[in-house]
């Protein structure tokens, strides 16, 4: 569930200003973003971000776990949303097929990889 009262624009774009329209991009075309850091500061990207979804609040984890993967739902992986730690990412990996079309925030190493962009956004 999403969070209306915290999301932060300020945030967003003071930590994705560089690559602000690879992640706009992806959070308009419905395609996944996995933003991998440290709890507090992924769950207020997820939030905000998802404002930007064409469905509120749908396909949007603000924080999953490695206990977690037994029982998540793989469209949420492929279409959502994600907060999650380093480590969790990493378990993740091997399940995806199709990462090529996953944008990866990703906070520890102050990085931010996707497969689309648009100067639109800019």
């Amino acid at each position: 569930m999403i969070d209306l009262d915290e999301i932060s624009f300020a945030t967003l774009s003071n930590m994705t200003s560089e690559n602000l329209d690879i992640v706009l991009f992806a959070a308009l075309s419905g395609n996944p973003i996995y933003v991998v850091g440290d709890k507090a500061v992924s769950k207020l990207l997820v939030d905000t971000l998802s404002i930007f979804t064409q469905h509120l609040s749908f396909n949007v984890a603000d924080w999953i776990t490695e206990e977690d993967l037994s029982k998540v739902d793989f469209n949420l992986l492929l279409r959502g949303i994600v907060g999650m730690s380093s480590s969790t990412y990493q378990s993740i990996l091997p399940l995806i097929h199709n990462k090529e079309i996953i944008t990866v925030i990703n906070l520890e190493e102050d990085e931010i990889k996707g497969p689309n962009t648009s100067s639109y956004f800019i």
